[in-house]
This record gives structure tokens, sequence and C-alpha cells, in this order.
């Protein structure tokens, strides 16, 4: 009878994994923040890339022969703006807003997660060239070389109307100031957040980017800010935070609103701790995933709603909780594992069983960074939480118990890389001020029966802890290159503005101190014989000492590079990919300051 259940069971099972074929997740562009000086008063504030002229970053549009060209315009044209004749005013301002739209398209969401720009129509640029070319031609005034108007789209492009109204121009970024000091106090309402985030980018331009990935059920944006400097930005790993995934855990969101002001004001104010950092990483910080249901926390004065998830604003708004929205891979690893079957154990593909279309409806957020996290080649990631004090780390969901099957002894589940895991959790448990003091973080009121995280050094494995299914730290192990960890940060959710600073002062050195972790273990670059670099090579690495696998690949970029987290050790690290002589070397990594620079130069091989 036993067997019987088994080869049932298996039947289902190989249907199952026959089902996940890979699901592409839905294409969503970003919105920008727009940055370049000249543009920023006349058009919309939020850029679409790539641009008519294929620039895909600011940068390349600040740098363009067509910036350029528009600058020198401007210049030629200064006293038109003082002019008496209205006819040269309107000119001036017609013809730089024209051109801005064109360099700087006006983005906008379609849907929750699309994003299109809206170019001038060409009837538009028709109209103002044929106005304003006599009165270029009278006054020595070229028309810009890069506004042929029948280049510009004719759909869902901008009318005259949208170009009539000036807006009013903006204060220095240096006025701003004194805005990055830390206030520590709720940004309770998403403007806020919006403003706080703009600041910082008028502030420092030179290193942090805005911008969003996507709009929330009730149409509030998923704004991400980033920090990096342009140059040199080969083998700098990506790392991301994520606050506020349940709406009333509000910790995090300040926290991070607050990081974002400390990592500028270090940056123009020269801390050379931060200028490293932000020289040396390209920082992505999420400060809220679930805005819609911060806006009930905040509605509710962040009581719990006599418990009710919606009330409290845990969830969105459609009463789904975001940290149980994403695909469920971990599954297929338990059920390869309880059915000696061969699998993959790195980059699983989402099942069509997740219904991408359905799941673009009734979690936008989780489907927006879904798509985020398959777009950048993440190294390390934390999302941040309250209602506990401990740092968490996968799998998160616990191994099932089946008929014929026997269960196991414990609830904890380790994973490939358990030992970087506890490594990178205790690196910010021993940061914190009280995370791993047994005396300092003693159990919430509401905690799990032997439930004393300050005896367990602040850490603990997420199955063994209570089980989530569907939850983003083990989606980002299985379906990228990207190790997650979890960060309780305290028992109340909503914390009180009054304990802001103190929770503020026990964090920021174990936020720091974590992301520094992205540059431990190896990094480097994947070649082939002509020196060009190879995408999607498998590092595969072994512990020198029994050759004993860990079992969890990672895969290079489009430019060939890789990072591979690892603790202090020796290992056999090996390069391979279809097509190529597969290449193996062995490396030694004493401390965990610097990562190890193992570059591969993979051979084709020979028929």
């Amino acid at each position: 009878m036993g067997s019987l259940k088994s080869s049932i069971l298996l039947a289902v099972l190989s249907t199952w994994v026959a089902s996940a074929v890979t699901v592409e997740p839905i294409v969503g562009n970003e919105c920008e923040y727009s940055k370049i000086t000249i543009c920023r008063d006349l058009v919309s504030r939020w850029v679409f890339l790539p641009n008519l002229f294929q620039h895909t970053s600011q940068t390349e549009i600040s740098q363009s022969k067509q910036h350029t060209t528009l600058v020198r315009f401007s210049i030629l044209t200064q006293s038109w703006s003082t002019d008496k004749r209205k006819i040269k005013r309107n000119c001036k301002m017609e013809i730089e807003r024209l051109a801005c739209s064109v360099l700087t398209p006006k983005c906008k969401f379609s849907d929750p997660l699309q994003s299109f720009a809206s170019f001038p129509c060409p009837s538009l640029c028709k109209s103002i060239r044929q106005r304003c070319e006599p009165v270029l031609f009278r006054n020595n005034v070229k028309w810009p070389s890069f506004l042929p108007c029948e280049r510009t789209p004719r759909s869902k492009c901008l009318r005259k109307r949208r170009f009539q109204v000036p807006k009013l121009p903006r204060k220095s970024s240096h006025s701003h100031r004194n805005r990055m000091r830390l206030h520590h106090r709720h940004h309770d309402s998403h403007a806020k957040l919006r403003k706080s985030l703009k600041q910082v980018v008028e502030v420092c331009p030179d290193v942090a980017r805005l911008y969003k990935i996507g709009k929330s059920v009730e149409d509030r944006s998923l704004l991400v800010l980033e920090f990096s400097t342009h140059q040199g930005q080969e083998l700098r790993p990506a790392v991301k935070l994520i606050g506020n995934i349940h709406g009333d855990e509000v910790l995090g969101r300040e926290l991070l609103i607050n990081l974002a002001k400390y990592l500028c004001h270090g940056w123009y104010t020269r801390n050379s701790e931060i200028v490293r950092l932000i020289q040396s990483t390209r920082l992505h910080i999420l400060a809220s995933m679930n805005p819609d249901g911060h806006a009930r926390a905040v509605k509710n004065n962040g009581t719990n709603g006599g418990y009710d998830m919606f009330l409290s604003g845990r969830t969105n708004t459609n009463h789904r909780d975001l940290n149980r929205a994403f695909p469920d891979l971990t599954s297929y690893i338990y059920y390869y594992a309880i059915y000696n079957l061969e699998g993959p154990n790195n980059h699983l593909s989402i099942p069509m069983s997740y219904q991408m279309e359905k799941k673009k409806l009734m979690v936008p957020e989780s489907v927006a960074v879904l798509n985020w996290i398959k777009r950048y080649p993440f190294v390390l990631s934390a999302q941040l939480h309250g209602g506990a004090v401990v740092a968490n780390y996968p799998y998160d969901l616990r191994f099932p118990v089946l008929p014929g099957v026997q269960p196991r002894n414990s609830n904890y589940v380790a994973t490939p890389d358990d030992e970087v895991f506890r490594y990178l959790t205790s690196t910010y448990a021993k940061k914190h001020r009280t995370m791993s003091d047994p005396t300092l973080n003693v159990p919430c009121d509401d905690a799990y029966p032997d439930e004393d995280f300050g005896k367990t050094g602040g850490v603990t494995n997420g199955a063994d802890w209570y089980s989530v299914r569907g939850g983003m730290q083990d989606f980002n192990y299985l379906h990228t290159n990207c190790f997650e960890i979890t960060l309780e940060l305290g028992c109340d959710k909503y914390t009180k503005e009054e304990d802001l600073e103190r929770e503020w002062d026990n964090n920021i050195g174990a936020l720091l101190a974590y992301i520094d972790t992205a540059h431990t273990g190896i990094k480097g670059m994947v070649f082939d014989g002509k020196q060009r670099p190879i995408e999607n090579a498998i590092i595969n690495v072994k512990r020198a000492r029994n050759m004993a696998e860990i079992k969890h690949d990672i895969t290079t970029t489009v430019r060939g590079e890789y990072w591979r987290i690892l603790t202090i050790g020796e290992y056999i690290v090996t390069a391979s990919k279809q097509g190529y002589e597969e290449v193996e070397k062995r490396v030694s990594i004493t401390n965990h300051e610097e990562p190890l620079i193992v570059n591969f130069l993979l051979q084709r091989r020979l028929r």
C-alpha cells in the first residue's frame, strides 16, 4: 500500500515538474527621475529610457552631442527670455521644451508594470518649427540639428496643450543640503516619502538615481533610489534593501529613508567610509514595497484593526500578503530530494501554475519586484520587517510531511549555502546594538514558546522558526544569484516616533556592515579565447578539504561578471559553459575584508 502511495505521489510530482516551464516576467520598463539640469524645469520630471537616440542612461544624455547642441542653443538665446517681443520668448521656451521632450521623454505607466514614453507629436514639432524658424533665421540662430520632426512617434504623443504652462524654476541643490540632516519622524504619506527621495537626488545627482519599478493597486509608485558612481562599474556588486513589505511595519521604511539621506550627506562631506561604499557598490533602496498598506496603517493610527490584516495595513489593497506572493520554488527542491531526482540547484524556472497575468492584477507590487530582481544582477539583499528582533535566513519553507516518507527530526532546513547565510546574518546581529545580546534581546510579548533569539546569537533559520510559502527570500536564492536574508528589527510593528532615533542608532552600523558583506568571497570575469565576455557561464564551487560540492551554482552576467559570496577557507572553483572547455582553479580565502579576483579564460571545445 505504501509503495502504491509513493508511486502516485511520484506521478503527481512528475506532472508538476513538467509544468515548470519558464514563464518570462511581464516586461516592465522603469521611469527615472530627471537629473538633466537644462530640462528638469521645462518638461516632465520622470524620464523614459532609452530615448529616440538610444541613450540608455542620463549620463549618456548629458555627454551626448544632442545635449551639447541644446546647451549651445540655450546660451545663444539666453536674452530672449526677457525680450519684449512675445514671439522670441515663446519660441525659446517651446524649442527648448520640444528638444527636452525628445532627449528626456515623458515616462508614464500604462498599467501597474508597463511604462511607455510620450514624445511630442510630429504635428506639434512641425507647427513650432514653422512658426519659429523665421525668428531664428532673423537672429542668426540655427534650428537644433537633432530635431527632425518626422522622427517623433505619432501614437501616445504629446500635443500642444501639454506644452503651454512652464514650470517654476527649481532652487539650487545647495539649498536642500540642510534637508539631508536626519529627522527621526514618520514619513506618514507617500508624498513625504517621494519628496525625501527626490531631495536626495537633487543634493547628490552625481551618485543618486531615483526610478520607478511599477505601481501599487491604488496607483502609488514603487520608488527605488540607487547609489553608485558611473566610472568603473565592472565588478561592483549590486545590493538591494527592501522595507515596508507589510504596510504596518514602518521601521524598515523610516530606516531606509534616513539611510539614503545619511549616504548622500556622507558623499558630499567626503566621509571616507561612505565614499568607499558608494564607489565600490551599487546599492538599490526600495523604502516601501507596500505603500497602499502603509496608507491604511497610518489611517488607523498604527493600530492592528482588531487583528484584521487588511485594516492594520499588513496586506496590499487586494488582501494579499506580499511576502507570500512569490513563486514557490522551494517545494521543487524538497521533492527532488525526497525522490532522489536530479534537478537544477539554481535559477529554477517560474512554474506555469504561478499565473503571472493574474498575479499582475492581484499583487502588482510583488510582480514588479519580481521583474526588478530579474533586471539587475543582485548579489546580496535584505528585507526589513518588524515583530521580533532577529536576522533570519533561508530556507523559509518547512520540509513537507508526506505519507510513506520518514519525518524529519527538526524543522531546520539548510540551504547548500547554510554556512554563508549564518555568516551574513551573524554579521548583522553582532553589529546591531541588541540583537545578539542575550540580556538586551529578550523575547517579545507575543513570542512563540521557547523563542529567545538573544540566546541564539540573534539569528535563526526561517523554517526552524515558522514556515513561509511563496516568500521573497527563498525565491531570490533559487531563481537568481542573489542571497537574501530577513531582518526583524523590533517587537513593535508600528514603531513609535519617539523610538525612531534609538532604533536608528541600533541599526545603522549593522546596515553598513551588512552591505559590505557583498565584498566577501570571490568575483571575476569569464572570457572566451578572443577576450569577449561569456554570458551565463556556470560557476561551481567545491570545498577543497573534502571536495564536497556546494550544490548551488551561480551564473555570469551579460558582461561576463560574477560574484560568489564565500566564507574563509579553500575552494575548488570551476567555470564552464556548453561548447567550451571547463577551467578549474584552487582559491584560498583568508579574510572577509576584500574579495579575491578570479578570472577565467574558456577556450572553445574542439569537435
